[in-house]
């Protein structure tokens, strides 16, 4: 079976527990890694992995994240696509 398994990376947390879970699924299937972020730093030195763009969140007043400065900053890299 062909599996695409994708980690979208703030952190390391979901990159290390798939490093636990895809030594099972590359022994029994053929597999399309994409990762972007820290969880493709976290992937490429033990699988081929395809890089994908990640968007950030941006922090406003206070240090908390801000939909407004997000949505902002990232619509041109989402037209992008």
């Amino acid at each position: 079976m062909r599996i695409a398994y994708g980690i979208h990376g703030y952190g390391r947390g979901h990159a290390t527990r798939a490093l636990a879970v895809l030594p099972e699924l590359s022994a029994r299937h053929e597999l399309l890694i994409l990762a972007g972020g820290d969880a493709f730093n976290a992937l490429h030195e033990h699988y081929p992995v395809v890089r994908i763009p990640t968007f950030r969140y941006h922090l406003g007043k206070g240090g908390k994240i801000s939909a407004c400065r997000t949505l902002i900053r990232t619509a041109p890299k989402v037209m992008d696509l």
